[in-house]
């Protein structure tokens, strides 16, 4: 009897982001930083100037999450 091991692979996410996946979807911050093509700390440049598309940060960790059409209002206000 041979047991057969899988490898697990992630999906690779491309840098050319699709709509398809709804407006309504939450992102993280190297997400942003992927589909705007900056780096993370010219985004937090953004978020320190008030500049920065709007953000809601997560209980209790603190972390950072943005709605996709928050990025695109920010980006097609031309502040990106």
């Amino acid at each position: 009897m041979t047991t057969t091991t899988r490898s697990r692979k992630r999906p690779a996410i491309s840098a050319s982001y699709s709509r398809t996946r709804g407006e309504d979807e939450w992102l993280t911050v190297d997400e942003v930083c992927r589909i705007v093509k900056i780096g993370r700390r010219t985004f937090e440049r953004y978020l320190s100037r008030g500049t920065g598309p709007r953000i809601r940060r997560l209980p209790g960790n603190g972390l950072i999450r943005i709605r996709r059409d928050w990025l695109d209002e920010w980006m097609e206000e031309g502040t990106a």
